[in-house]
């Protein structure tokens, strides 16, 4: 398959947006855990960082569609998988 990001999505983020984190598995093991530690983390607010926690209720990673919508309702600058 081809890169799913268009133009629009590849371009650089400006200083004053936020960073929008994507994290895939956010109920799982891993994802409980980088939630944790960033909710402990007073200076997260401070960076203007967002966090969303996914888990499979939010969509099927196997399903391209699903995959951009979650994209287009987010607009992630990272993702952690």
């Amino acid at each position: 398959g081809g890169a799913m990001a268009s133009q629009d999505s590849k371009r650089q983020k400006t200083a004053d947006e936020p960073s929008v984190v994507l994290v895939t598995g956010g109920t799982g093991l891993v994802g409980k855990a980088i939630e944790r530690v960033i909710n402990e983390d007073p200076e997260t607010a401070k960076r203007g960082e967002e966090w969303v926690f996914l888990s499979s209720k939010d969509g099927d990673l196997r399903d391209r569609a699903a995959v951009e919508a979650i994209f287009n309702k987010h607009k992630p600058t990272h993702v952690i998988h």
